[in-house]
């Protein structure tokens, strides 16, 4: 099957085959996550439940290998073809390995985040032709090293984030489409399927693999990464704040509530709203399956009418955001 997308001009065609860029991604992760599963269990790469924990028995972990692994190949495949591509790839690559690297022998707050700046600063010069000005290089810094954190914090429960990922991605093909950025398209379905072969391990109940910090950081820095490259030619910025506004919320008010509590915020915990439900009872499956309501119910229609009426973009974003600061602070106040 093979869907058709025209270019700007309206003449020339950029061909998005839905078996080679979605099918393929999907069913090699899915497959090579099995044997992953044997590899890191024979390596002890396993996330052993604690305290601060959300399932009960040992779990394989470092998943988002299979994902990066894909994925970049694939963007280093296309070589000079495909614009942005090698940044896309290497800087990619430098996040999952860092991950990774966590994943096998966790580091320091600070080692981590020194390595993020390094990675993203280096994302911008690869980047931008020209040197962008002091104030957009710190902006855009900042929006690479929160995105990756704030996904790695979201990922808690089974199929949660993923699905996340899958919602965002799937989206920013639509809006991609609107603003003619075609080129991108077939990046964004492989990257789809990937995480849909992903979600088909774990989701389950209980899952068969976590996708480990190298998932989650590879997986934030292309989600930004598309949020940036979005921006760039010409979607307001408030489109990609309301698709992730589900992850941001939560994330920013619980880390400010911790901070204000006087508790120790870059330590590893459970007071996330989505941590807060699961403990209260829901599943995580039931949890999750919310969270994709909340986005295809609310987030997705107040990003359409941003980028329709993008003079009032800014008014439904900070809409948008009240509103589910308002139901996260109920649900936290009645189940904390």
């Amino acid at each position: 099957m093979k869907v058709y997308l025209r270019l700007a001009n309206g003449i020339s065609m950029n061909e998005v085959n839905l078996v080679s860029h979605l099918l393929a991604p999907l069913v090699s992760v899915y497959l090579l996550s099995h044997l992953l599963i044997f590899v890191v269990r024979q390596y002890s790469i396993i996330d052993i439940p604690n305290s601060r924990s959300l399932h009960d028995a040992p779990t394989p972990t470092a998943g988002g290998a299979v994902i990066a692994l894909i994925l970049t190949g694939w963007l280093l495949y296309q070589g000079n073809s495909f614009l942005d591509g090698h940044a896309l790839a290497w800087v990619g690559l430098g996040f999952a390995i860092l991950g990774g690297w966590d994943d096998i022998a966790p580091k320091s707050v600070l080692f981590r985040v020194f390595f993020q700046l390094m990675l993203a600063l280096f994302f911008v010069y690869l980047v931008f032709e020209v040197t962008p000005s002091h104030l957009l290089v710190l902006i855009l810094v900042l929006a690479i090293i929160s995105t990756v954190n704030i996904f790695n914090f979201m990922d808690g429960a089974d199929g949660f984030a993923g699905t996340q990922a899958a919602l965002f991605v799937l989206s920013h093909i639509y809006f991609f489409e609107q603003i003619n950025l075609y080129s991108y398209t077939p990046y964004m379905t492989v990257l789809l399927g990937c995480i849909l072969g992903f979600l088909m391990l774990n989701i389950r109940n209980p899952a068969r693999i976590f996708m480990g910090d190298v998932g989650s950081y590879f997986i934030g820095f292309h989600i930004v990464v598309i949020g940036i490259i979005g921006a760039r030619g010409g979607l307001t910025l408030c489109v990609p704040l309301l698709l992730f506004a589900p992850f941001i919320i939560d994330s920013s008010l619980t880390l400010g509530a911790r901070v204000f509590s006087g508790q120790s915020w870059w330590q590893a915990h459970r007071s996330h709203l989505y941590q807060k439900l699961i403990l209260a009872g829901a599943t995580p499956r039931k949890v999750t399956f919310k969270l994709l309501l909340l986005n295809c119910f609310y987030c997705w229609p107040a990003a359409w009418m941003a980028y329709t009426y993008q003079d009032y973009s800014l008014l439904i974003l900070v809409g948008v955001y009240v509103s589910l600061s308002l139901v996260w602070y109920h649900l936290r106040k009645r189940y904390i």
